[in-house]
């Protein structure tokens, strides 16, 4: 499955460049995402998150071959140019800014078409 365009929410975040993640940061976006939406609408919203740290990092060391392998030091996620980080369902819309100072990636935030073209249109009949 393609996480290149939204799938479930209205609003989301799409990544400018290819970088790799820590648990740490994507753990520290998601709460951060996930106060600036309940503080929003009031209510939990919904939230998917599309980076996973499914990449065990070692401690690098310089030994000699045959030491086996180094115990694990943490976990990473790849992030590839262009895919959606995260995206939510509420109608809020979360400035970039707000987020960019917690996340080593550039961001751009994205409006699902369907939803942007429809609310246009009752802006417009009023």
């Amino acid at each position: 499955m393609s996480w290149y365009h939204l799938r479930f929410g209205v609003y989301g975040f799409r990544a400018l460049e290819e970088k790799w993640m820590d648990k740490r940061q994507i753990d520290a976006l998601r709460l951060l995402l996930q106060r600036k939406l309940r503080d929003a609408t009031g209510k939990r919203a919904e939230l998917w998150t599309h980076v996973e740290p499914n990449v065990p990092v070692t401690k690098r060391t310089e030994k000699r071959m045959g030491g086996g392998k180094s115990p694990i030091k943490g976990w990473k996620g790849r992030v590839k140019q262009g895919q959606i980080l995260f995206e939510w369902a509420a109608p809020v819309e979360i400035p970039v800014e707000e987020i960019q100072s917690k996340c080593s990636v550039r961001l751009r935030s994205v409006v699902d078409p369907v939803y942007h073209l429809a609310s246009m249109q009752r802006n417009w009949s009023l």
